[in-house]
């Protein structure tokens, strides 16, 4: 599906059905990276920006 094309997945570990998506992702050669919260927006925690600065980074 992916392979060959780098890709990040950054999940809050809140929805078992959204980890099942991203470990298929996994599988695939994504790079699946986690967040844990309670709710729908890991991209709101400070985190978030980190793990996304060291993929792009990875790129170089």
């Amino acid at each position: 599906m992916l392979s060959g094309i780098p890709a990040l997945v950054i999940t809050g570990r809140w929805n078992a059905e959204y980890e099942r998506i991203a470990a298929s992702l996994a599988e695939a050669g994504v790079d699946h990276r986690v967040i844990p919260t309670r709710d729908h927006r890991p991209q709101d925690d400070p985190a978030f920006a980190g793990l996304v600065q060291r993929f792009l980074r990875s790129l170089q």
